[in-house]
């Protein structure tokens, strides 16, 4: 009986318990084949970590390089951030 009564209280508790796992996205804005591709990032449920998830993204998504265009991050669990991707340096042979 006791077991069952600790077993149903802790079911009871860990059903209030949900985890959000941290996402980072990105959507094409605008592409540019002269100045380069205007991207946004967005980040949700990454507490202190948001704005390094982003610019790792960001370096992910713009291999060559990229100049941040605006960042908002209204709480410490989200970010948005708005990139120009540089366009890459190509060597004349």
């Amino acid at each position: 009986m006791k077991k069952l009564i600790l077993l149903s209280l802790t079911s009871f508790i860990l059903q209030g318990c949900v985890v959000h796992t941290p996402t980072i996205s990105s959507n094409l804005i605008e592409a540019d084949e002269t100045k380069g591709n205007l991207i946004q990032i967005t980040g949700n449920n990454c507490s202190i970590s948001c704005e390094r998830m982003a610019i790792h993204k960001a370096q992910e998504i713009c291999p060559a390089g990229y100049f941040t265009h605006n960042t908002s991050a209204p709480d410490f669990r989200t970010i948005s951030m708005i990139i120009r991707c540089q366009k890459p340096v190509t060597q004349a042979n």
